[in-house]
């Protein structure tokens, strides 16, 4: 990729809520909303714009083929935002904390990793872990924007499940994977040896998308569901972590029980929305913005 252009796309995200709400793990901020990040095997730097986002290396066939629905443009996020805020008060507290949070559409196979290490971790040792994984086997990459602080840095790429071929969960422990690296380790194998088709699940329905990912040592529904959302699109998807599951027993406890069950409630309440409405929950639960 030659170009150093910047693209402005005149649409509306909230990047710091996008970006900062736990669903990707390789963005950090430069100063405010502005956020530079690793992703799709490039270094990318995005800006808010009073009426956009600036996208630095970028140009429209790239933005058009790739980071279109990486970010989630095109999916009148703002409405359907504002149509959650009248269902419930919890909701529209949520919305009017982060409105415009957008639920990425991230490279499947980084996800299902980088969500494989989240579990019982908090979000600066993930970072630090995928980066480690990264280092170790991605590929080296060059930026060819223009903006980024002055000082010298290495960036490199995601390793693809054929770079990690021979990785050894001894080899990761070293690193500070602890009883993850066999899961790694477990995923890259059943990756490669097509023991787990990861092009099939885009053709499966939620269900058996989660049970396909499932047969990866360590991955369990959260983490199943967390790929499913943020690695393949699936907007029903509803990953319960604790700080969901806190947030389901305080706002929808009722609900729950008239429903019968909590994945019933999920479904017909939430219904094609329910990732979009999870991610806004948590969020706000997260950061203390409930009363």
């Amino acid at each position: 990729m030659q170009m150093s252009e910047s693209y402005f796309v005149p649409e509306v995200i909230h990047l710091e809520h996008t970006l900062e709400n736990g669903q990707c793990f390789r963005w950090r901020k430069i100063s405010e909303g502005h956020y530079l990040g690793v992703v799709h095997g490039m270094v990318l730097e995005a800006k808010q714009m009073e009426e956009g986002t600036l996208l630095t290396p970028m140009d429209e066939e790239l933005f058009q083929r790739v980071f279109y629905d990486y970010f989630g443009f095109g999916r009148d996020l703002l409405r359907r935002q504002d149509a959650l805020a009248q269902k419930d008060p919890w909701l529209k507290i949520a919305v009017d904390y982060c409105r415009g949070l957008s639920i990425l559409k991230q490279d499947p196979w980084e996800t299902l990793i980088t969500f494989i290490l989240s579990q019982n971790n908090h979000i600066p040792r993930i970072r630090s872990l995928v980066e480690k994984l990264a280092v170790l086997r991605g590929p080296k990459l060059t930026y060819r924007g223009n903006q980024l602080p002055d000082r010298q840095e290495e960036f490199y790429g995601f390793p693809t499940p054929s770079e990690l071929e021979n990785v050894t969960e001894e080899e990761l422990r070293t690193l500070g994977f602890g009883y993850r690296a066999g899961y790694v380790v477990d995923a890259v194998q059943k990756v490669l040896a097509g023991e787990v088709d990861l092009e099939k699940v885009v053709g499966l329905p939620l269900h058996g998308g989660r049970e396909e990912l499932k047969r990866i040592k360590g991955v369990g529904n959260k983490v199943a569901d967390c790929v499913l959302l943020f690695g393949y699109g699936f907007q029903e998807a509803f990953p319960v972590d604790v700080w969901v599951l806190r947030a389901l027993e305080r706002f929808y406890c009722k609900e729950i029980e008239e429903a019968g069950s909590r994945e019933a409630f999920i479904k017909e309440y939430f219904g094609g929305e329910g990732g979009l409405a999870q991610q806004m929950l948590f969020h706000t639960l997260r950061n203390g913005m409930y009363p």
